[in-house]
């Protein structure tokens, strides 16, 4: 384990964040007792917790809600162990959350909710604070940012709370940096000298040590030096990429010190628990392949990472790159398929499988629309065909690079095969506009079939069907009817991503 020992300032860190102001705001009162009855889920124990919150019939929320994330998974991004809400009445102004902690400690975030005429909106109340089994602490939100009103201030009291009032200090330390200072005029330095903001929150983990459990010093510990890690690798990301030769040999040639590569917790789970850790082993992995001059996409950093680590911690970074890049990723099948055999987990091996599932092609849902000659065009009659559907509209530039760069190329390749159709889809509103722009061929030809969405553009059903949300949108469909879209294979943005997928349909 590593202990830091500071100077203490004669001024605490974080008296300088006192506010002459504070009778004047408006508070929300959340009450934490966690209790020692525990009972066995397959290898995990989870055990029984009560958060109970009081909230200030001054404040508008409609509603309540608490999510508890286990520490081992809820930060993969994971199915929360426990989410509640509460809608809030004037016949009581507490309310109780029963749920079952995983393990010793998670995480746990409150949100507010307000509903108006252009919707319902979600505030958050408080984010990634720390519970463990035997705490009994109140904590109070208060209802002014310090400096903007969407960081909402928090004081801890109880047992247990004094974990939380130091993660209270780090956090302003992080996002607010210190005095004057912004964070991003530090997060340029190389080196922990050259970081006064780590050095606050190495000092602010030293006060408060003596007060906290083991655990939870580990944690917000590695926490701090993690996080100074993922600044200083993202750092030598950036001036790798945007640097000259002798730029990339200096940066080559430096042995950069991370004082998280020398930390030693009172368990391994510590390191995996961590909500910066495997950020900075994600960016360790990136920053290889920059120096030892391998291809660096998407596909290749998944399988460096992924290989770099092992157990639980490659399960983490997987599962996280899925989740974030997925939709980018040039060959998502063969990643898929790679991956299968990594999550063993239970727990992540489900997550993988929701993934999974998620991101295989749809079915694809017939439509009806008319052409440029008014006739009525149904999918349904192109049965076993391989359909090419392009969605696009007058002015997009996007859309006019792509046919012109890409998708002209693709038509010209298969002109002559009757199993394969290009169809487009125009959202324009003006059909007089869309006929003006087929005859320019700037944007599809009379090789496709040119479709219009009968003046209602995007609030057409064919819209909605196919999850359209950005131009132009390219969906292939099989001859088996299922419907391969270019947010789930990045590589149909190109004119050989698609040639490659047809052929593989045929």
């Amino acid at each position: 384990m590593i202990v830091f020992v500071f100077n203490r300032p004669s001024v605490r860190i974080q008296n300088s964040f006192r506010f002459s102001l504070f009778i004047f705001l408006v508070s929300v009162t959340v009450i934490f007792s966690a209790g020692n009855i525990s009972t066995e889920h397959g290898s995990m124990l989870f055990k029984d917790a009560r958060i109970a919150i009081e909230i200030d019939s001054a404040l508008t929320y409609d509603s309540l809600e608490l999510k508890v994330s286990s520490t081992l998974f809820g930060q993969a991004g994971l199915d929360d162990a426990f989410s509640d809400r509460y809608v809030l009445s004037s016949a009581s102004n507490i309310y109780n959350f029963d749920f079952k902690l995983l393990n010793d400690i998670s995480y746990f975030s409150v949100y507010g909710y307000k509903i108006d005429k252009s919707g319902s909106h979600k505030v958050l109340l408080a984010e990634n604070y720390l519970i463990e089994s035997g705490d009994s602490m109140r904590a109070v939100i208060l209802s002014k940012g310090y400096k903007n009103e969407n960081y909402f201030p928090l004081i801890f009291k109880g047992l247990g709370a004094e974990k939380n009032n130091c993660l209270k200090v780090i956090n302003r330390i992080r996002y607010f940096g210190l005095g004057n200072n912004k964070i991003n005029q530090y997060s340029k330095e190389f080196g922990f000298i050259n970081n006064p903001l780590l050095a606050a929150m190495l000092n602010t983990v030293n006060d408060y040590r003596g007060s906290m459990s083991g655990r939870s010093y580990d944690k917000i510990l590695l926490d701090c030096l993690a996080w100074e890690a993922s600044i200083k690798s993202t750092v030598f990301n950036q001036r790798w990429i945007k640097g000259d030769k002798n730029t990339r040999d200096s940066l080559r040639s430096q042995d950069v010190k991370y004082l998280v590569d020398d930390f030693n917790g009172s368990d391994s789970s510590i390191l995996y628990e961590s909500l910066y850790y495997y950020q900075y082993l994600i960016y360790r992995s990136l920053n290889r392949l920059l120096v030892e001059n391998q291809t660096t996409n998407i596909d290749s950093l998944y399988f460096t990472a992924v290989n770099d680590y092992d157990g639980i911690m490659q399960q983490k970074i997987a599962i996280t790159l899925l989740r974030k890049s997925f939709s980018i990723f040039y060959n998502p099948d063969s990643i898929l398929r790679y991956s299968d055999h990594i999550f063993v987990d239970p727990l992540y091996r489900r997550e993988f499988i929701r993934l999974q599932a998620a991101n295989s092609p749809t079915i694809a849902k017939d439509f009806v629309l008319p052409d440029s000659e008014d006739s009525l065009i149904a999918l349904s009659s192109f049965k076993n065909k391989i359909i090419v559907l392009d969605f696009w509209f007058t002015g997009c530039k996007p859309c006019r690079s792509f046919y012109q760069e890409h998708l002209k190329l693709v038509e010209d390749k298969y002109k002559n095969d009757s199993n394969v159709k290009f169809i487009t889809i125009s959202v324009d509103r003006d059909s007089l506009v869309w006929k003006k722009s087929l005859t320019q061929g700037i944007y599809t030809s009379n090789q496709s079939i040119n479709l219009f969405t009968n003046g209602k553009g995007e609030r057409h059903e064919v819209v909605f069907d196919y999850n359209v949300y950005a131009y132009p949108k390219i969906i292939v469909i099989g001859r088996n009817g299922l419907a391969w879209n270019d947010r789930r294979n990045i590589s149909l943005r190109s004119s050989a991503g698609l040639i490659n997928l047809i052929e593989s349909l045929k």
